[in-house]
Formats: structure tokens, sequence, C-alpha cells
């Protein structure tokens, strides 16, 4: 069993973690100064299934990015470390990433 390496954002206070399987996105707002989850939002949730499906899988990531936007706006979040756990910069998780920081 392999051990984790140091944990770069361990000191700091929110973070925004992506993790994406095959078929999935799993997007969680978390504060790491109190181990806790503040938010949630996957592409499993019913609203993203039922009112989204014909739409391109990159536009998915831009309405998980305007929730994750509503929750930090409505919630006075200024600053936001982002993890994308190996992922590539790109598609769904580009989109979700770039629809904060416009909006920001």
């Amino acid at each position: 069993m392999k051990k984790k390496k140091n944990f770069k954002f361990k000191n700091k206070k929110i973070r925004l973690c992506i993790f994406k399987s095959n078929k999935h996105m799993y997007i969680q707002v978390i504060n790491d100064k109190f181990g806790i989850t503040l938010f949630s939002c996957s592409t499993i949730n019913k609203y993203i299934i039922n009112n989204f499906k014909n739409i391109n899988k990159n536009k998915i990531g831009f309405f998980i990015g305007l929730q994750l936007y509503k929750y930090i706006f409505f919630n006075n979040i200024k600053f936001i470390f982002i993890d994308i756990n190996k992922n590539k910069f790109s598609g769904k998780i580009k989109e979700i990433i770039l629809t904060i920081n416009n909006k920001l």
C-alpha cells in the first residue's frame, strides 16, 4: 500500500476538488482547515440528468460551474484552491473552472 505524498493544500482554507470517472464527474468544495465538505455536486444529480440529456457534454460543465459559482458567491468565499487530481485541464474540467473564474 502506497502512502500519499504530503498534501500541498494542507494548511489552506477552501479547496475545489474535481474527480472525473469515465461516465461522471464529482465536484466538492472542501474546508481543509476543519476537514469538512461544504458543498458537493455531480453529474449524477437528478436535476442535471433530467434537464440536460441532449446538451453537449462540455456545456454540462458550464452548468455545474454555475451551480458552484452560486454557492461560492452566496457564501462570500473570496479565494479557492483548485485540485483536479491528475486530470487534464480540458473539456468539462476546463469549462467548470473557467465559468467560476469568469464570474468571480
